[in-house]
């Protein structure tokens, strides 16, 4: 494993170094949030000092991007392998709704990035999320399963890209725009509310692309 010298004083394994700070970054992340967080704790609970972060991440917001993109990176794998299991459409999407509903929720500050993110429609970091995305080979298995159900007549001709943005739209885009829609409706309980969308949302998605 390569060995890096740096002025940091330290001599250490950069990918393990590498892994250790995003490990620590993720709980300083969860736990504070992207404001809250501090340089200072992350540095402390890695084992390193702060020259190495800003050797590694160059800054904060960097080293933010990096923990989000990790985490959606094996959310999204792991997701890819409960759809492949699942038996049928609705299943998978319930899997899909699932697990957007624990990043949002989960990771504290994720809301805000995605906010400023989707808003820069030329982001590089937008593209590095579409990138795992891809990769992870789950909008490509959710194609052939709305396929299947079209060649079945279960499932109306659509246009796919614009089925699976409307759903990524009613799945993502509640937490989006939650506070807002949360005074509109005067939910009273918004934890009650999320845990009932993981069944709505794929329920009426489906009642909108089904034969009728």
């Amino acid at each position: 494993m390569k060995r890096i010298e740096t002025d940091t004083g330290l001599n250490t394994s950069d990918d393990s170094t590498r892994e250790r700070i995003v490990k620590s970054a993720r709980e300083e992340f969860v736990a504070h949030g992207f404001t809250g967080s501090r340089v200072e704790r992350i540095a402390k609970q890695a084992g390193v000092n702060k020259a190495m972060i800003y050797y590694h991440f160059k800054s904060k917001e960097n080293l933010y991007h990096a923990v989000v993109e990790e985490t959606l990176s094996h959310s999204f794998e792991r997701l890819h392998r409960r759809v492949s299991d699942t038996a049928n459409l609705e299943d998978a999407l319930r899997e899909i709704v699932t697990t957007h509903t624990e990043l949002m929720t989960g990771f504290e500050g994720f809301r805000p990035i995605m906010l400023r993110e989707l808003a820069n429609p030329s982001s590089e970091f937008l593209d590095r999320l579409a990138a795992i995305i891809v990769n992870s080979g789950l909008p490509a298995t959710i194609r052939r399963r709305i396929e299947s159900g079209i060649k079945v007549r279960a499932i109306r001709q659509v246009d796919i890209r614009q089925a699976v943005t409307a759903f990524m739209a009613m799945s993502i885009g509640y937490f989006l725009m939650a506070p807002l829609s949360e005074r509109i409706f005067q939910v009273s309980d918004p934890d009650k509310f999320t845990e009932d969308r993981k069944k709505a949302v794929p329920d009426i998605f489906l009642n909108g692309i089904r034969t009728r």
